[in-house]
């Protein structure tokens, strides 16, 4: 994520994006990170949202599609609480 190459920075930020878009919900077995690594995805995210217009939207979408992934597992608890 530090490439000097704006092209690499936005593959990677859109790869991410795509990961959680895809396949992150804390609840999976098969996690995609772990709550010690979380700190670091989060920070080098919001260092990309500030990067050039290209890599900062991805980098946003990325940040909404790992927050949705938490609502679904909350959502999730709050049904169970419930029962």
């Amino acid at each position: 994520m530090e490439d000097r190459n704006v092209e690499v920075r936005g593959t990677s930020v859109c790869t991410l994006r795509r990961v959680f878009d895809l396949l992150h919900s804390p609840a999976c077995a098969n996690r995609i990170f772990t709550y010690e690594n979380l700190p670091r995805i989060v920070a080098v995210l919001g260092l990309r949202s500030k990067d050039v217009p290209e890599v900062s939207e991805e980098a946003c979408r990325a940040i909404y599609f790992l927050a949705k992934g938490f609502q679904h597992l909350h959502l999730l608890m709050k049904r169970c609480v419930r029962l």
